[in-house]
């Protein structure tokens, strides 16, 4: 959905649990012009989304967010400022469906911690 349009994975890595992406922001979409004209902020629901679709390319299926225990915005991303950010996710597979830890951060800050569950779409 906003994967190669809003967002690019740069690079990915996998070890264990843990997948990590190098996420390039494209500064120029037309969600900034609402979001917000003079001072673009990436949305918290497009920072919730890209996580989604970075843990949907590791596990190959399409998912959604059935329960979020946790989800702190410390910072907001500014595109214009931050080209790129990192999110890192740890997946574990229980009864209740993927339990995702993230966080999405850059060399100059951390933008947000996040613990949910997601389940595949039938």
């Amino acid at each position: 959905m906003l994967k190669d349009k809003f967002f690019s994975i740069k690079e990915q890595t996998t070890e264990d649990e843990t997948s990590k992406f190098v996420v390039k922001l494209n500064k120029e979409h037309k969600i900034y012009e609402g979001h917000f004209p003079n001072m673009p902020v990436v949305p918290g629901v497009c920072t919730l989304q890209m996580i989604k679709e970075c843990v949907e390319g590791v596990v190959g299926k399409k998912l959604r967010y059935t329960n979020i225990a946790n989800c702190k915005f410390s910072a907001m991303i500014v595109p214009t400022q931050v080209e790129e950010v990192e999110i890192s996710a740890t997946m574990q597979t229980d009864e209740n469906g993927l339990t995702v830890k993230a966080t999405v951060k850059s060399t100059e800050a951390s933008y947000l911690t996040l613990k949910a569950i997601l389940t595949e779409i039938a």
